[in-house]
């Protein structure tokens, strides 16, 4: 449909894109730093 606004603009849903992508990273490099510290602490 033209001349109709969507319910939620392109910029807030970008922002809630970038929301969720950022809280993703940080759970997967935390996730990471934790695989990490148990493999340095089985080979030491």
């Amino acid at each position: 449909m033209t001349g109709i606004e969507p319910a939620t603009s392109s910029a807030t849903n970008w922002r809630s894109n970038q929301l969720s992508y950022t809280r993703h990273l940080r759970e997967l490099s935390t996730a990471m730093a934790g695989i990490r510290q148990d493999l340095i602490a089985h080979f030491v």
